[in-house]
């Protein structure tokens, strides 16, 4: 209910705000339907290894399952970015079809053929599905994991047609390296996020104070010859939502759970190809590429783990902002 209560309508009725509580909510459920996802491919791998004594429910339910979840990020892609969406659509149904044949296969008896005596047909039907997750060989794209590429793809190649209202947003302003990166915080009701702290240390946030952990802060004597990147961020103890735009495009967002839970902790990633992503993702990060930028995500860690690998991203992204700077003299020309 904490998070749920972060994204209620603001009582300040300020243009936009609430819009923006509205999809950034979307994201956050978009992200937790994707974990379900690699979750269930990561345990049929768990399963795949020939220690476990498989019950053929077990691949059934994994399949159900996974066109469920896939639906519902089908949805939400969609409401996020409704240009377009048909083809997510088009696609799922696709999705449904090859799940469906291995559905019809169990039903009718026919997943029992062909079995050798050297491999169970049980284990034999999960490498299956493994192969329909994410195929060693032949057409990835049309992958389970292919198609959740493709909805990241939809949605991350979105413009953001609701302005930040920066003018109504409370800030704090970091300097590092020359740049003075200022954090925009949406405010919460009549609630101010800082809660009239006036530094990183000092705020309640944890993603926040661990992001610039190791990020070395400079004091501010003059704001000439200074160059500003504003950022704005939802927080809300150990969630935070950091994003970077220019104009109307994302060019990076950062998603963070840090609430000491192995299970429900995560750092999720999207950095546009002009952020020159690859010297800035630590590589505890997985990552995947998608057609604008780099997707990277870290779970199922340690909490020290997950600490230390936020710290490292974030001194990377602000202490050496490879991609800001070319960024910044492509705004300045």
């Amino acid at each position: 209910m904490e998070l749920l209560n972060l994204f209620k309508r603001s009582v300040s009725g300020k243009s936009g705000i609430n819009e923006l509580y509205l999809d950034h909510l979307r994201y956050i459920k978009l992200l937790e339907n994707t974990r379900i996802i690699m979750n269930l491919f990561g345990d049929g791998q768990e399963k795949a290894c020939g220690e476990y004594i498989l019950d053929v429910h077990y691949v059934t339910a994994m399949v159900e399952e996974t066109i469920r979840v896939l639906g519902t990020l089908v949805f939400d892609a969609c409401v996020m970015r409704n240009h377009g969406g048909d083809a997510l659509f088009h696609q799922w149904d696709d999705q449904k079809k090859r799940a469906g044949k291995i559905l019809l296969s169990v039903q009718n008896g026919s997943w029992l053929q062909g079995s050798s005596g050297n491999e169970d047909p049980e284990y034999r039907l999960l490498k299956d599905v493994l192969n329909w997750f994410d195929p060693e060989k032949g057409d990835k794209k049309s992958s389970v994991m292919g198609f959740v590429r493709e909805i990241f793809n939809h949605i991350m190649t979105r413009t953001c047609t609701v302005p930040f209202p920066f003018t109504d947003m409370p800030a704090l302003a970091i300097p590092c390296q020359g740049i003075v990166h200022r954090i925009h915080f949406l405010p919460v009701g009549d609630e101010t996020p800082l809660s009239g702290k006036s530094s990183v240390e000092a705020s309640d946030c944890r993603p926040l104070r661990v992001m610039f952990r190791d990020s070395p802060q400079n004091a501010i004597t003059s704001d000439s010859g200074l160059a500003h990147v504003r950022w704005a961020a939802v927080m809300n103890g150990p969630f935070m939502s950091l994003g970077f735009r220019e104009g109307n495009r994302i060019l990076c967002q950062v998603d963070i759970c840090l609430s000491g839970e192995r299970d429900g902790d995560y750092v999720f990633v999207f950095m546009h190809d002009r952020m020159i992503p690859e010297p800035l993702i630590p590589l505890e990060f997985s990552t995947s590429k998608i057609n604008d930028g780099i997707l990277a995500w870290c779970y199922d860690r340690p909490a020290a783990v997950m600490d230390d690998t936020l710290a490292l991203l974030g001194s990377r992204l602000f202490s050496t902002p490879l991609g800001l700077e070319q960024i910044l003299s492509d705004i300045r020309r």
